[in-house]
């Protein structure tokens, strides 16, 4: 059996994560274009030493909060990949960012004007954007997987006494005889012992084309029964089921 996981909470901490990099990512943005604007003037123009120093310094001052705080998670990722000898994506940004950034402090230091804040603020930029956006990707897909745990119900009808009552798939052990209704989604996988009918299974597949079913079938937890009352044998005990498996 799969260890039970819970979306919603891994939802929200994500939600947490898009709220925490956008206010980064907007820092970033803001201040790394403010350390870009004195270096094209730097660049574009031809200006005396003096201005043109005290431009280069004002643009490596904007480039102080993007690195160091709004890169801040960046570059301590890197330094435990190093700790951890797994080199990434963040400890190939963080070197690119800090060369940039004190190659520039060592130019200044010369008195030179020639400096390098506005790269070191864009790399940083790019990559908390990347990080955004995958960041909410992922959500999408955990709160894709929290609906199709949803659309699977939790109880299923068993047999008692002649009868057929609702109980907790929890407690229902693979082999058991349960009866899934007409217009009823499917609550455990199973093998069909009786009935025909078509099911949707788009919550697992995306196919939204009804697919035929009758005995001998397979059929699992999710799919949609649009036709008539099936009776399955379970072969998976909950928590172990093929939408488990999938979360």
């Amino acid at each position: 059996m799969v260890p039970r996981h819970r979306p919603e909470e891994i939802s929200a901490a994500m939600g947490r994560e898009i709220h925490r990099l956008g206010i980064r990512l907007a820092v970033a943005v803001f201040a790394g274009m403010w350390s870009m604007v004195p270096a094209l003037v730097i660049y574009f123009t031809d200006l005396p030493p003096g201005t043109a120093w005290a431009l280069a310094l004002t643009s490596g001052i904007f480039a102080v909060p993007v690195v160091f705080w709004a890169g801040l998670g960046i570059l301590w990722m890197a330094w435990r990949s190093i700790r951890l000898r797994a080199p990434g994506m963040d400890l190939l940004i963080s070197l690119g960012a800090l060369a940039a950034f004190v190659a520039s402090l060592w130019s200044l230091a010369q008195g030179r004007a020639e400096v390098w804040f506005d790269t070191a603020t864009m790399l940083i930029t790019l990559l908390l954007f990347g990080r955004l956006v995958d960041t909410a990707t992922r959500r999408g897909a955990v709160d894709a997987l929290l609906a199709m745990e949803e659309a699977s119900p939790e109880v299923a009808l068993v047999e008692e006494a002649g009868r057929w009552i609702a109980r907790p798939c929890a407690g229902i052990a693979p082999g058991t005889p349960i009866a899934v209704e007409a217009g009823a989604p499917v609550s455990m996988d199973g093998v069909v012992r009786r009935g025909e009918s078509r099911i949707n299974r788009a919550v697992l597949t995306g196919e939204s084309a009804l697919v035929p079913v009758g005995v001998g079938m397979r059929v699992e937890a999710g799919a949609l029964n649009l036709g008539r009352r099936l009776i399955l044998s379970t072969d998976r005990a909950f928590g172990d089921r093929d939408i488990d498996r999938m979360g």
